[in-house]
């Protein structure tokens, strides 16, 4: 028995349902004073940041990989969506779209391998003050100079490092490799820094480390 709350209706329930014809004033069928053509549509709308969208999803065959899978569809949506109408656009989920934000990620972090270049910048550039304004000798001035960035060098690292920790701790599988390799560059660039610029500085013109070890 049919519930009486039940409002899905077939074809032939519709056609069949009584209507008041006024000039007659009997009830008759739908179907001899209308014409009911069926037509598909969405049983509900689905609207994403403000748009309406569909969402399609598949499961990869065996063998196949999400990178591979998801260039053949772009390659197919770029050939497919320019026959599209204004208005219309596609956006790759899952795998595609985690990898994009991950991408982002590791983007946003790029910067921190600028942190040891500007260190070595910094160093040069104080070995060249100690020379030009206080009329230092090169080997005194490359001294002075480390002495003097030793420190800022160091709590620069030091404060970089300690932002990575909440990564390091609570980034999960992904993010933790990620954020001890970070830190253990910063660590090792550092060292390179304060250890190799010198030397190199002083190798490539030449100076004499004589005066400076007396």
């Amino acid at each position: 028995m049919r519930s009486r709350y039940f409002t899905s209706q077939t074809l032939q329930d519709l056609e069949n349902t009584n209507v008041f014809v006024q000039s007659t004033g009997k009830a008759v069928p739908l179907s001899q004073v209308a014409r009911i053509v069926p037509q598909w549509d969405y049983a509900k709308i689905m609207h994403y940041d403000l748009s309406r969208s569909i969402i399609v999803t598949s499961e990869l065959r065996q063998g196949s990989t999400a990178r591979e899978v998801t260039e053949k569809i772009r390659t197919w949506l770029d050939n497919q969506s320019r026959d599209w109408p204004p208005g219309y656009r596609y956006e790759l989920g899952g795998d595609a779209e985690n990898t994009q934000e991950n991408m982002a990620a590791v983007i946003r972090y790029l910067p921190l391998a600028g942190i040891v270049i500007n260190n070595a910048i910094v160093l040069i550039d104080r070995i060249d003050i100690e020379q030009s304004e206080l009329n230092r000798p090169p080997a005194q001035a490359v001294v002075e100079a480390c002495r003097q960035r030793f420190r800022p060098i160091l709590l620069t690292t030091l404060t970089t490092t300690l932002k990575l920790m909440p990564l390091y701790l609570g980034g999960g599988n992904m993010w933790q490799p990620m954020a001890v390799s970070i830190m253990a560059g910063l660590l090792f660039g550092t060292t390179i820094t304060l250890l190799f610029i010198p030397a190199l500085y002083s190798i490539l013109y030449k100076v004499d480390a004589t005066p400076a070890l007396k």
